[in-house]
C-alpha cells in the first residue's frame, strides 16, 4: 500500500463500522466517498475509514455533499492518505481486533509490540517532521485520534532517547543559548512552568558547532496551533521533554508547557503557568524518568502544592498532623488514599517533597532546604529503602561537597538509588560508602557495577572510601581501572593528605587493588609519604597488587605491613613467606622507601632470605622491622638493644648480615624476636669473623624451630653456633635460653661452652666465678637456664670444691640433665635445691616444679648430710606428675627424717599424676616409717579429672592409698579430701554430676578399721552419701580422740 497516490481505495470489515444514524442505515459502509483536501486534491475512502474522523462523521450524517465531495480545505491530501491507512495498520497489531484497541494502548504497549517495525506503519525516512506535525493537525481537525495517536508515535520513535545536541540536529534547529543558559536549561526541574521567568533576548548561536542537521525544516516553523505543537510531543516522554529544553528558547518554552501540563494539571483544570498556581504533581512521571530529585525540589520551591499523585494514589501533603510533620508510620499512611499498599517509592516521594525533621536518622528538612555541606550519616543502620529517600534528596543540595554513608547497610537497592542520583551532580567532592569489617555496605561485587558507572560520568567527585565492602577480585579491577581513569580514591585519601593509618582495618585481597589503585596515581596519593597496612589480611595476592604499584610510586617514603601477634599465635598480614617474596622484588627497585615494617607475618625460609637479601642491597632503607639499619650501616653503636622488637626472620638475617661492618659493635641484646634456625646459622656465621662482639642475648626466640606453640624441632642452628663459640675468641657473655634446645644440640653447646675459655657468662650462668671456685652457694633458681646450661653446671661443679649450696630449681631442664646433675651433687654432697644442712622447713609450693625438679629434690632427700635436718616439706599446686612423684616417694622410701609432707594438688592442677601417682605415694607408705603427715587433697585420685568431669573414675589409686594405710604404723594425719573418691562431683553451677561408686570409700574404711596410727583423717569434698559416710563412722567407732572431717 502507498501513502503518495493521488486515489486511495481501502476497505474496513463490517465488525469495526459504527452505527450510522437511522436516516442514513442504507447507505453501505464499503461505499466509497471523495474528500476534497487543502489546494483542491481528491482522497477517495470508504465511508467506514471516514467515520473514523469525528468532523468526515458529521459531515456525513448532517450535510449533503457538493457533488459528491465532502470538502475539508484546512487538512493536506498527506494526511487524509494517512487516515485511510489507520484500520489496516491497527489491525497489523498484535491483539488488536477493533480499532478502539488501538487507541487505547499506550506509547509502551505500541513499541513493546513491535508497531514502529511494522511494515505497514510509515518509516521514519516516508514523512518529515513537518509533515508529521501537519497530519497532528489535521488530526486535531478532523477529530481523529486514532491518526493522532499514530502520528504521536512516530514522532516518539524518533526524538525519545536523545540528547539535546542530537535532538538539535534532528529538529534542524539552532542554539540561541549561551553556555551557562543551556546549562540551566538542562538542570531545571521539570515541572516548571512555561512563565516561570521571562524569556530573555535571543541571543548569538552557540559558538561550539552541534552535530551536523539533518535536511529537514524546523518543525519550530510550522505554522500549527499551539495545540497542534503540544499535541505533537503527546507521546514524548518526560526524559526527552527535559532535554528538548537544551534546544532553544522555544524549545525550552514548548517542553515545560508540555510537561507542566503533563505532571501539574489538576483534574478540571487549566495548565498552570506560575509555580504558585501548582497544587498538584505526578510523582510518578518523575520516579519514573529518573528524576525523584525533582519531588524534594517540588516540596522546596512549590509554595501551593497539596496533593501527590502516582501509581494509582494520591497523597496530601497538605494534610495536618501527618509523617510530613512528624515521624510516625500510620500517620504517613493516614495521607494517603487508593485501594491497597501504596509503594514504597511513592511513600518516599511524599517524605521526601514535605518531610520534616529526622526521618529514619536523614534530616530530610535541612537537605531539601540544601543548608547542609557536608553530610554526616555514618553507622546509622541505614538500608536501600533510607538511601533511596536520600536519593532523592541529594540532587536538590547544590552546596554539597561532602557525604558519608560509611558502615550502614545499602545493599544494592540503595547503593544504585545514591549512584543514580550523583551521576549529574556536580558538587560533591567525597563520598564514603566504605562497609564494616566484615560486611559489606553497598551489597558487594553488584553495588561495586553501580559506583563503577556513576565514576565514569560523575565529574566532580576526587575522593571515594570503597574499602571493606566485600568485593571480588574483577569488581576491585573494574573500579580501580575507572579510578585511574577519572584522578579519583577509591580508598578515602585525600590529594593533599602525608599520611594514612589503615591499620587493623581487616581488609582483604580486593581492598588491596582499590589500594594499589591509588598508589599508583600521583595525583591522588602524591603528597603520601607514610602508609600503615599492618594488622589486616591482604594475603599474598593483596601484597602482590600493592607491591606492584609500589614498584613505580617514589613519593611514599614510610610502609607498615606489620601482621598481628595474638595469644593464639601470628597471624600475617601480607600471606606469610609467599607474600614476603613480593615484597622482596619490589624493595629491589623502589628507590622511595626508608622505613618498611613487615612484623609478625610468619616469614621464614627462603622469602626471609631473599627479603633479607632485597633490604641489605638497598641502600635508601634506614628502617626495617625496627632494626636501625643507617646507623648500623655507619658503624655509630657500641650496643645494639633489639630486646622485644620480634624482628622476626628476616630481620636476624639482616642484623647478622651488617654484624660485619660494625666494628665498634660490643654488645647485641636480640631476645623475644622469634629467630629460627636460619638466623641461628647466619648468627653462627657472623660470630666466626667477628671478634669486636663481647656480648650476645639470642634468650627467648626459637633457635631450633620449636616455640610454645609447637613447631618441628630442629638443631642445625644450634649446632651451628657451638660450633661457631669453639673459634669465637671475643664473646665473654652469650645467652640462649628458651629456645628447647634439647638433645645432641644441647650437647654440642654445653661442650662449646666449657671448651671457650673466654666465656664468663653463659644463660645468666656465673662461669667465670664458677671456673675461680670462689662460691660457697649457687643460686640460679628460676633463670631457665635450660638443658645446655644444666650440663654447663654439671660439668663445672667438680671443679668448685668450695660449693655446699645450689638451687637449679625451675631451669627447664630435661630428665637427663637432672640426672646428671644429681650424679654430681651426690659426689660431691651439694643440695641442688637451696636446701641448707641445718634447715627443717622447706616449702616449695605453687611454684610450677615439673619432673626434672623432683629429680633435684629426690637427690636432695637421699643426702642426709644435706637434709638430714628437714621435718617438713610442702611440694603443694606444682606439677610433678607421675614420673616426678615416682622419683620423690623412692627417695622418701629411704628418708626416715621427714615428718610431715604436702603434695596436695589445686583445682586445675594435678600435681601427682592421678591415680598412677597415687601408687607410687602408696608404695612409699609401705615402706617409709618416718612420716607422720600426709595431705593428698585435691589430686583426683579416682581418674576424674575437674568440675567438668573429665577423665574415667578408676579406685586403683585409692585403693592402694587404702592397702598402705593397712600397714604403715607411723602415719597419724592424712588429707584426702576433694578426691571425688565416689565418683560424683558438683560442676561449677552447682548441679550434682556422675554415677555414686562406694568402691574407694569402702577400701579406705576398711583400712581404719585396722590401721592403728591414724588419729586424723579429712574426707571433706567427697561426696561419700550416706553409705559411704556410715562405713568410715563405724570404721572409726571406738576411737578416742579420733578426727575424722567427713
Amino acid at each position: 500500500m502507498s501513502l503518495s497516490g493521488k486515489t486511495i481505495v481501502a476497505g474496513s470489515p463490517a465488525e469495526e463500522q459504527e452505527e450510522a444514524p437511522a436516516a442514513k442505515k442504507a447507505t453501505r459502509d464499503d461505499e466509497q466517498i471523495c474528500v476534497r483536501a487543502r489546494g483542491g486534491e481528491e482522497v477517495t475512502m470508504p465511508r467506514e475509514v471516514a467515520r473514523l474522523a469525528g468532523h468526515l462523521k458529521d459531515l456525513m450524517d448532517d450535510a449533503s455533499s457538493e457533488d459528491g465531495v465532502y470538502p475539508v480545505p484546512i487538512v493536506t491530501a498527506s494526511t487524509l492518505r494517512a487516515l485511510v491507512c489507520m484500520p489496516e495498520i491497527a489491525r497489523s497489531v498484535p491483539g488488536v481486533h477493533r480499532v478502539e484497541q488501538f487507541q487505547n494502548k499506550s506509547f509502551e504497549e505500541l513499541r513493546y509490540e513491535g508497531y514502529a517495525s511494522n511494515p505497514l506503519s510509515p518509516s521514519s525516512d516516508e514523512h518529515s517532521l513537518s509533515q508529521l506535525m501537519e497530519h497532528v493537525e489535521g488530526a486535531l481537525f478532523l477529530d481523529a485520534p486514532m491518526l493522532l495517536k499514530h502520528n504521536q508515535f512516530v514522532i516518539a520513535s524518533r526524538v525519545n532517547g536523545k540528547n539535546a545536541d542530537e535532538l538539535r540536529a534532528l529538529l534542524g534547529a539552532g542554539s540561541d543559548f549561551d553556555s551557562a543558559e543551556l546549562e540551566a536549561a538542562l538542570a531545571e526541574s521539570a515541572f516548571l512552568p512555561e512563565g516561570y521567568e521571562a524569556l530573555q533576548q535571543l541571543g548569538a548561536a552557540s559558538a561550539t558547532a552541534p552535530v551536523a542537521p539533518m535536511r529537514q525544516p524546523s518543525l519550530s516553523g510550522v505554522p500549527a496551533t499551539t495545540d497542534a505543537r503540544e499535541a505533537a510531543l503527546g507521546m514524548v516522554d518526560v526524559v526527552t521533554l527535559c532535554e528538548l529544553k537544551g534546544v532553544n528558547r522555544f524549545w525550552r518554552a514548548l517542553s515545560r508547557r508540555v510537561l507542566c501540563s503533563r505532571l501539574c494539571r489538576g483534574r478540571g483544570q487549566p495548565a498552570p503557568t506560575h509555580l504558585e498556581e501548582i497544587t498538584d504533581l505526578d510523582v510518578e512521571l518523575l520516579i519514573e524518568a529518573g528524576r525523584p530529585g525533582d519531588t524534594a525540589l517540588a516540596g522546596r520551591m512549590l509554595p501551593g502544592l497539596a496533593r501527590l499523585h502516582g501509581y494509582g494514589f494520591v497523597v496530601d501533603v497538605a494534610k495536618e498532623g501527618s509523617l510530613l510533620r512528624g515521624t510516625a508510620k500510620a500517620a504517613l499512611d493516614s495521607c494517603i488514599s487508593g485501594d491497597g499498599e501504596a509503594p514504597l517509592k511513592l511513600k518516599i516521594a511524599a517524605v521526601a517533597c514535605a518531610g520534616t525533621g529526622v526521618v529514619c536518622g536523614v534530616p530530610v528538612q535541612h537537605m531539601r532546604e540544601d543548608t547542609m555541606t557536608e553530610l554526616d550519616l555514618r553507622e546509622k543502620g541505614l538500608c536501600g529503602p533510607v538511601a533511596m529517600l536520600i536519593s532523592y534528596l541529594i540532587p536538590v543540595m547544590g552546596g554539597l561537597t561532602k557525604i558519608s554513608l560509611a558502615r550502614n547497610n545499602l545493599e544494592e537497592e540503595g547503593t544504585k538509588a545514591i549512584c543514580e542520583a550523583l551521576e549529574q551532580n556536580t558538587t560533591l567532592k567525597e563520598l564514603d560508602i566504605s562497609g564494616h569489617r566484615e560486611d559489606s555496605n553497598i551489597g558487594g561485587s553488584a553495588g561495586a557495577k553501580h559506583v563503577a558507572k556513576m565514576v565514569r560520568v560523575n565529574g566532580a567527585l576526587t575522593v571515594t572510601n570503597l574499602l571493606h565492602n566485600q568485593l571480588d577480585e574483577a569488581s576491585a579491577k573494574m573500579l580501580a581501572e575507572v579510578a585511574k581513569q577519572k584522578g579519583i580514591s577509591l580508598c578515602g585519601i585525600q590529594r593533599d593528605q602525608t599520611t594514612a593509618d589503615l591499620s587493623g582495618h581487616a581488609l582483604q585481597p580486593p581492598d588491596a587493588i582499590l589500594l594499589a589503585s591509588d598508589l599508583s596515581q600521583a595525583v591522588v596519593t602524591g603528597g603520601l609519604t607514610k602508609l600503615s597496612l599492618a594488622k589486616n589480611k591482604l594475603g599474598e595476592e593483596g601484597t602482590k597488587f600493592l607491591c606492584d604499584a609500589l614498584v613505580g610510586n617514589n613519593t611514599l617514603k614510610e610502609l607498615d605491613l606489620s601482621g598481628e601477634h595474638t595469644y593464639q599465635g601470628t597471624v600475617s598480614s601480607i600471606g606469610g613467606t609467599a607474600g614476603a617474596k613480593h615484597v622482596a622484588n619490589m624493595l629491589l627497585v623502589n628507590g622511595a622507601l626508608t622505613r618498611v615494617n613487615v612484623r609478625h607475618n610468619s616469614i621464614a625460609g627462603d622469602g626471609a632470605a631473599r627479603l633479607a637479601a632485597a633490604v641489605l642491597g638497598n641502600l635508601k632503607i634506614e628502617m626495617f622491622n625496627e632494626i636501625p639499619i643507617k646507623e648500623m650501616r655507619a658503624n655509630s653503636f657500641t650496643e645494639l638493644d633489639l630486646k622485644g622488637k620480634v624482628v622476626g626472620v628476616e630481620g636476624g638475617m639482616v642484623v647478622a648480615g651488617l654484624m660485619p661492618v660494625m666494628g665498634a659493635l660490643t654488645k647485641i641484646d636480640v631476645s623475644w624476636n622469634i629467630f629460627g634456625p636460619e638466623d641461628a646459622k647466619v648468627f653462627a656465621d657472623a660470630l666466626r669473623v667477628n671478634g669486636a662482639l663481647t656480648s650476645l642475648d639470642l634468650s627467648n626466640n626459637a633457635l631450633c624451630g620449636v616455640t610454645s606453640r609447637g613447631g618441628t624441632y630442629t638443631a642445625e642452628g644450634i649446632t651451628a653456633i657451638a660450633d661457631a663459640l669453639r673459634v669465637n675468641g671475643g664473646l665473654t657473655s652469650i645467652d640462649v635460653r628458651r629456645n628447647k634446645i634439647a638433645g645432641d644440640g644441647a650437647v654440642q653447646l654445653a661442650a662449646a661452652v666449657l671448651g671457650n675459655l673466654k666465656i664468663e657468662i653463659f644463660n645468666k650462668i656465673p662461669i667465670k666465678e664458677m671456673r675461680a671456685n670462689s662460691l660457697t652457694e649457687l643460686d640460679l633458681k628460676g633463670k631457665y637456664v635450660g638443658v645446655e646450661g644444666g650440663m654447663v653446671v654439671a660439668g663445672l661443679i667438680p671443679v668448685m670444691g668450695a660449693l655446699t649450696v645450689t638451687n637449679l630449681l625451675g631451669n627447664q631442664l630435661d630428665a637427663e640433665s637432672a640426672k646428671m646433675l644429681t650424679e654430681v651433687a651426690k659426689q660431691k654432697g651439694i643440695s641442688l635445691c637451696g636446701i641448707q644442712r641445718d634447715q627443717t622447713t622447706a616449702d616449695f609450693s605453687n611454684q610450677n616444679l615439673k619432673p626434672p625438679d623432683a629429680i633435684l629434690l629426690a637427690s636432695d632427700l637421699l643426702q642426709a648430710d644435706v637434709t638430714g635436718g628437714l621435718t617438713k616439706m610442702s611440694l603443694a599446686k606444682n606439677e610433678l606428675g607421675e614420673e616426678g612423684t615416682k622419683a620423690i616417694c623412692e627417695a622418701l622410701e629411704q628418708n626416715k627424717t621427714l615428718k610431715e609432707l604436702d603434695i596436695s594438688g589445686a583445682k586445675y592442677k594435678n600435681n601427682i599424676g592421678w591415680s598412677a601417682g597415687a601408687k607410687h605415694v602408696a608404695k612409699m607408705l609401705g615402706a617409709n616409717g618416718g612420716l607422720t603427715k600426709l595431705d593428698l587433697s585435691n589430686n583426683k585420685l579416682c581418674g576424674i579429672h575437674d568440675d567438668y568431669g573429665h577423665g574415667t573414675y578408676n579406685a586403683e589409686g585409692i585403693t592402694a592409698i587404702a592397702d598402705a594405710l593397712r600397714v604403715n604404723g607411723a602415719l597419724t594425719s592424712i588429707d584426702l579430701s576433694r578426691n571425688h573418691l565416689c565418683g560424683i562431683w558438683n560442676d561449677n553451677d552447682g548441679n550434682r554430676r556422675g554415677t555414686y561408686t562406694a568402691e574407694g570409700i569402702t577400701a579406705i574404711a576398711d583400712a581404719l578399721g585396722v590401721n592403728g596410727s591414724l588419729t586424723k583423717i579429712d574426707l571433706t569434698y567427697n561426696h561419700l552419701e550416706e553409705e559411704g559416710e556410715t562405713s568410715i563412722r563405724n570404721a572409726v567407732q571406738g576411737k578416742a580422740g579420733f578426727q575424722l572431717q567427713l
